[in-house]
């Protein structure tokens, strides 16, 4: 007798979640990745959010769609500058920089738990602080703060212009 594996009928027809998720990557041009057996998703490569939207409208989205969640990302993650007031389906770990710079964010929550070099997050609603990063995840390295990024221009005698946006993508 020949067993084979029996198929998912919903994946077969085109319906249901993973279908919906690999559509919303495909459209944002995402590659390398990979929907898990949870419907989490791995990308092995990086992934910077504000280049998908130099095609659509980015002051429409303010988080990632209920059905988007990263999972591990062997790379950068930049949500950098997209008036996005949640984290919700942003990954749990990132290897090297996670960027959630220049958003209206007032919490870190759904952050990645663990950050392999640095963690930015500086210009935001909430002027956010190193230990407020070291409550949700493990950072490699660096952490970039409101407080931390004042304080290097003091440093150099700058006065910092908090209004420039700048690519903070380490």
């Amino acid at each position: 007798m020949n067993f084979t594996k029996p198929t998912n009928t919903i994946d077969t027809l085109n319906i249901g979640q993973r279908p919906l998720i690999t559509k919303w990557l495909d459209e944002h041009y995402i590659k390398n990745y990979i929907v898990n057996d949870d419907m989490t998703i791995d990308v092995n490569s990086d992934v910077f959010c504000a280049n998908w939207f130099t095609f659509f409208d980015i002051y429409t989205l303010i988080e990632f769609p209920k059905y988007i969640k990263f999972g591990k990302i062997k790379g950068k993650f930049s949500c950098q500058g997209l008036n996005f007031v949640s984290l919700r389906g942003c990954p749990e770990e990132v290897t090297e920089t996670f960027s959630c710079a220049e958003n209206d964010l007032i919490s870190l929550d759904h952050c990645p738990k663990k950050v392999g070099l640095s963690f930015v997050c500086h210009n935001n609603r909430v002027q956010f602080i190193k230990e407020d990063v070291l409550k949700r995840c493990v950072v490699g390295k660096k952490i970039y703060t409101e407080d931390v990024f004042t304080k290097s221009y003091q440093v150099k005698g700058i006065k910092p212009d908090v209004s420039i946006r700048s690519n903070w993508n380490c």
